[in-house]
């Protein structure tokens, strides 16, 4: 198996450039992507102002 420490050393001193290459190898070549971002800020934003306004409607 792969030594994990090596293959984490290689990845933290990857340039932006490379970074990015990487990740379209990841997508074209094998089909992994980023998920969605979740609009979970939002929702945490939209409570908070229901706490702090107790009149305030979702």
């Amino acid at each position: 198996m792969a030594d994990i420490k090596a293959i984490a050393e290689e990845l933290v001193n990857l340039t932006v450039k490379e970074v990015n290459e990487l990740a379209q190898v990841l997508k074209d070549e094998y089909g992994i992507v980023q998920p969605p971002l979740r609009k979970r800020r939002h929702r945490s934003m939209l409570f908070s102002l229901r706490l702090a306004l107790p009149s305030f409607r979702l």
